[in-house]
């Protein structure tokens, strides 16, 4: 089975922290292959933390770049991106909160399973 890759859109510190933890993972399994978040700051903590792993130039190159995409950016954006990178056909983990109101927690885009299906890409 090929590695997954991983993309992070969000570098703060639960980006940088699932980033150090897929880097510390067996690279046969999960391969990081980019971060965005909008930061300038980001770049450089990026360099510090992993060489080979870019900074990308938006969300929608982070989404086609990889198979899996961690969203931990602001929760405003939390369902737009879930949203974007479900409807490409990725998984997605999605930090907490889910959203910043309870109906748009109601209307998550994986109740709609024409955006989502599993399986190879």
């Amino acid at each position: 089975m090929a590695a997954i890759n991983l993309g992070i859109i969000g570098f703060g510190i639960m980006g940088e922290r699932l980033l150090r933890a897929a880097i510390d993972h067996a690279a046969a399994h999960v391969r990081p292959i980019g971060v965005w978040d909008p930061s300038p700051a980001a770049a450089a903590r990026l360099a510090e933390v992993a060489l080979g792993v870019p900074l990308l130039d938006g969300a929608a190159a982070v989404i086609e770049a990889c198979d899996c995409l961690y969203i931990a950016a602001p929760p405003k954006a939390h369902l737009p991106l879930a949203e974007a990178a479900l409807g490409a056909g990725r998984a997605v983990f999605l930090e907490k909160p889910l959203a910043v109101d309870l109906a748009a927690s109601r209307n998550v885009p994986w109740r709609r399973p024409r955006l989502w299906a599993p399986g190879p890409r």
